[in-house]
């Protein structure tokens, strides 16, 4: 008597069969990355980004690895941003940035008008009535001061002593 046994496969691969070692070099650049934000800026993070920061990790791994030249733009990007951190670290406040850099790298900037930009502000709508508004008991603050002491007043751990 002859039997022949057959393999038959269904689906697709599991999610970790057929990885390359470029594949495991991308995941493990990306953990690292996410690890050192964490470590480096973890003091400066509420609870929510922590979350998207766990949560994008996971993903951007995921991603690089069904979409293959992502890989490469995110290692690009990763790579100029730290390059961009680094720029305003070099003398450091609370908060790990240094202040005057940014000082300096604002007075580059250069305000010129953009056709565009001024096409979108003009279709923004004006002269709100916020009577409604009002009536619900909210109360709009006078000035930028009242703003900033607004934000303040209601998170008060945002700002490094």
């Amino acid at each position: 008597m002859n039997t022949t046994t057959t393999t038959l496969t269904l689906g697709r691969p599991g999610l970790f069969q057929g990885r390359g070692l470029f594949d495991w070099l991308y995941a493990l650049a990306v953990v690292l990355g996410a690890a050192y934000a964490f470590h480096r800026y973890g003091v400066s993070m509420d609870v929510y980004e922590k979350g998207i920061l766990a949560g994008a990790t996971p993903a951007l791994i995921a991603l690089g690895w069904f979409w293959g030249p992502l890989r490469v733009l995110a290692l690009a990007v990763g790579a100029a941003t730290l390059v961009a951190i680094g720029l305003y670290s070099r003398t450091s406040d609370g908060f790990g940035a240094d202040l005057a850099a940014g000082e300096k790298a604002v007075r580059l900037i250069r305000r010129e008008p953009d056709e565009t930009v001024a096409r979108i502000v003009a279709g923004w709508p004006r002269n709100f009535d916020a009577s409604r508004a009002e009536g619900l008991g909210f109360v709009a603050e006078k000035s930028f001061d009242e703003i900033i002491a607004a934000h303040l007043e209601d998170e008060p751990g945002s700002i490094a002593a």
